[in-house]
């Protein structure tokens, strides 16, 4: 469609009540989607035209315009409900679109690719990229200016609360092959060759700073945070979730629009409800195939399915740091903040394979230090570790063992001397004589009798007592 010069109608471009009048007629008898190429001059005071619903319009600056009754260069402007209007300002290529009453959910910039690259693949990482928008930016060795090669600012001052999120950058992805894909890929290379620094020269993944994440913001939070670090929690640096892809259809007897590829969900012959994928089109039977499970060749009227996999879904790792050939880390995750419940709470967490899963687990001969201040001096000086050599769990302070229980139960104190003091447990002797199986050698104190009582042949027995006189201090 050829584009649209308003001299034609008669418009004069010098911001005068006619102008007014003949760009509004000029508005009602251009078709729906023209160009309107405005030249540079005048708009009428508040010109706007009158809206008509479904007519969205592109009006195209040929050079400076600007509207009577304002400063020269007041910049680009909002023209109808859901068109928009582009020109050069202030050095730069600037399009806005504002949307009131329209129901209009088109962007400013809509690009689309679609790749059909058949030259053949091997191996990891394929061939060079194809992006539908690619951003080069270069900031120079003589530049003191900080280069940004993709900036969103989002301004938000909407007041209907959770049912309308707004998000300064969002991303979808949609996998329905079987190519490498992500939502976002971020690679940061040093270049420099040269030690880094804490004065910012330091390149990070997302900000040179490494400050990743930043909320700023005044009052507290939830005061429930102090227990409960899930659903209290109103304010959160980074939030996680996964789930299974909703949604997804059944099976529909008699369907004749099944095409290979489309997936639906059913309980299969094991009680598992899984995803069956069409491998051939036609249509469905008037009763439901037998979903056999990890079958490759059901069989349904016309229409050919596969079990494909369980509906449920699991995820691997919620964060994963990968070892790399030549490097080391300082830590995973540290923090110097102040909380007011714990650095790391996982009194929520459920485990589906109780004997299996564990809130922590870490490898034998790897210690939890209990006493670090963030210094080198106190790094290790109160641990508890399992020995992979003695079988036993161990507290090690400055490396010396004073407290061992092994494998079958056993209690050492290697590092007892004269003068430690050993403290038996003490219990009254009805839950003495119900201790589930006792050991050998077990000793405990019977506070109904004030002696202690040794576990032996199968039976409890109490040590005689004898009082300790002066001469025994001998």
């Amino acid at each position: 469609m050829a584009a649209i010069d308003p001299h034609a109608f008669g418009i004069v471009m010098d911001g005068s009540t006619n102008d007014d009048r003949l760009l509004a007629q000029m508005y009602q008898a251009l078709p729906n989607q023209s160009i309107v190429n405005l030249p540079i001059g005048l708009l009428p005071q508040w010109w706007n035209p009158p809206h008509s619903r479904g007519r969205h319009m592109y009006w195209k600056d040929l050079g400076r315009v600007d509207y009577a009754g304002f400063p020269t260069g007041s910049g680009i402007t909002c023209i109808g409900d859901g068109d928009v209007h582009s020109g050069f300002f202030q050095g730069s290529l600037q399009a806005i679109k504002c949307v009131h009453e329209e129901e209009d959910y088109a962007p400013i910039l809509n690009l689309m690719l679609d790749v059909h690259h058949r030259y053949p693949v091997t191996g990891w990482g394929g061939r060079d990229e194809i992006p539908a928008l690619n951003i080069a930016a270069t900031g120079e060795a003589d530049s003191a200016a900080s280069t940004v090669g993709l900036a969103s600012h989002l301004y938000s001052h909407g007041q209907h609360t959770y049912s309308t999120n707004d998000v300064a950058l969002k991303t979808y992805t949609d996998v329905y092959g079987w190519d490498s894909t992500w939502g976002i890929d971020i690679r940061s290379t040093d270049h420099t060759g040269i030690l880094p620094r804490n004065d910012g020269r330091s390149p990070g993944a997302f900000s040179l700073v490494g400050l990743e994440v930043d909320l700023l913001a005044n009052g507290p939070d939830n005061s429930a945070i102090r227990y409960n670090p899930t659903t209290a929690a109103y304010r959160q640096f980074i939030y996680l979730g996964g789930g299974t892809n909703e949604p997804v259809g059944n099976w529909a007897p008699d369907f004749a629009n099944y095409q290979p590829g489309d997936v639906i969900k059913e309980t299969d012959d094991h009680g598992v409800v899984s995803m069956f994928v069409v491998t051939h089109g036609g249509t469905t039977g008037h009763l439901p195939p037998r979903w056999r499970h990890e079958a490759d060749d059901i069989t349904d009227g016309t229409v050919g399915w596969k079990w494909g996999e369980p509906y449920a879904t699991s995820i691997g790792n919620g964060i994963y740091l990968q070892d790399g050939q030549n490097v080391s880390y300082g830590s995973f995750l540290s923090t110097n903040a102040h909380y007011l419940n714990a650095a790391i709470d996982l009194s929520q967490m459920t485990c589906a394979t109780p004997p299996l899963c564990a809130a922590l687990r870490i490898p034998a001969d790897v210690p939890l230090d209990l006493s670090a201040n963030g210094t080198a001096t106190h790094q290790n000086r109160h641990t508890l570790t399992y020995s992979a050599i003695t079988h036993a769990l161990e507290y090690r302070h400055d490396q010396k063992t004073l407290l061992q229980v092994d494998d079958s139960g056993t209690l050492r104190a290697p590092a007892l001397t004269l003068s430690s003091v050993l403290t038996l447990p003490t219990l009254h002797a009805a839950q003495i004589r119900t201790l589930p199986h006792p050991e050998e050698g077990e000793i405990v104190n019977d506070a109904d009798s004030h002696a202690p009582a040794i576990y032996e042949k199968g039976r409890w027995y109490h040590l005689q007592l004898k009082e300790m006189t002066l001469e025994d201090t001998d």
